[in-house]
């Protein structure tokens, strides 16, 4: 799925768990599917995430909705590309799922959307 933000709008736009995606890239480590058996639904992704100095963040986004059929295609590792998170709640649309997440990678994107991200460190 294509990007539903702007260069510009993810620039001015990140969430502040993941601030500034430009000057602190964070790439996609890790990730953790957990899933409900009884309502066979995805109840959250936990990422971790690698900024460019090192650094490790762990985040977890709460009844991610998967923009596209399929298995969640994550790319980890270090030619994976920029991560951005951003709450898209500024545009006024009637969603749950305000939270987008995808790469800022010209060939990348949108990873999934959630109703909400909460830092696990």
């Amino acid at each position: 799925m294509n990007k539903s933000l702007t260069d510009e709008e993810i620039r001015k736009r990140q969430h502040p768990l993941l601030p500034n995606p430009h000057g602190h890239d964070y790439q996609v480590v890790r990730y953790e599917v957990e899933v409900d058996p009884d309502r066979q639904a995805v109840t959250c992704i936990i990422l971790t995430l690698r900024s460019g100095g090192g650094a490790l963040r762990r985040l977890r986004f709460l009844a991610p909705s998967i923009p596209e059929f399929g298995p969640l295609q994550l790319p980890l590792g270090l030619d994976s590309g920029s991560v951005y998170v951003v709450d898209t709640g500024f545009r006024g649309w009637d969603s749950r799922a305000r939270i987008e997440v995808g790469s800022l990678s010209e060939d990348q994107s949108t990873f999934f959307y959630a109703e909400q991200v909460e830092d696990l460190d």
